[in-house]
């Protein structure tokens, strides 16, 4: 949770997703589960055209979000420009 000025903040009350958890691998682990991604598509804002449609992570966080018991990675690894600058919704 985020906890700003006394009022919680994230997550929001209304919000699709599940809290965040934060997990690390098993000190035994003798294999690790890593989710890639680069180069995101910032997307639009709820009610406009999506030209790209949902990028990896979006659809991770959807699958995760239906099944919270689901197989989750161990690292997410971002490079590159993870959001479009230069390209974004009218909002």
């Amino acid at each position: 949770e985020v906890i700003l000025d006394g009022a919680r903040v994230w997550p929001p009350e209304d919000g699709r997703f599940p809290a965040s958890v934060i997990r690390s691998p098993a000190p035994a682990a003798d294999a690790v589960r890593v989710s890639f991604g680069s180069c995101r598509w910032a997307a639009p804002a709820h009610g406009e055209p999506d030209p790209v449609g949902p990028d990896a992570l979006d659809t991770l966080a959807a699958a995760l979000a239906a099944d919270p018991a689901a197989v989750r990675p161990d690292v997410l690894l971002l490079l590159g420009d993870q959001v479009y600058a230069d390209e974004t919704s009218q909002a």
